[in-house]
């Protein structure tokens, strides 16, 4: 399993927001059990795991975290929808 990085334009995860990975880590080549590290952009980084892979996108599963401001983010499962190369777009389970 391949340790899987991404960036996110916001401090926390929701439907709408845009997450962007590099070309190593580019969505076509994940796998269920690939472990997930999100960089958030208050500088704070979540850890998760892709639970499942399909035709729509990635089941993500994103552990309990905390933002830079001391909010208690629980743990969250997510859809992760292809937006092009090397973008996704997360939506409800």
């Amino acid at each position: 399993m391949t340790l899987r990085r991404l960036a996110a334009g916001d401090s926390h995860l929701y439907p709408g927001v845009r997450l962007a990975s590099t070309p190593a880590d580019a969505p076509a080549h994940w796998q269920a059990g690939d472990p997930v590290l999100i960089e958030f952009a208050d500088l704070t980084t979540g850890e998760g795991r892709i639970e499942a892979a399909g035709a729509q996108g990635w089941l993500l599963q994103l552990f309990a975290r905390n933002t830079a401001k001391g909010s208690a983010i629980p743990a969250q499962t997510w859809w992760l929808e292809p937006q092009g190369t090397g973008l996704l777009r997360v939506r409800r389970t």
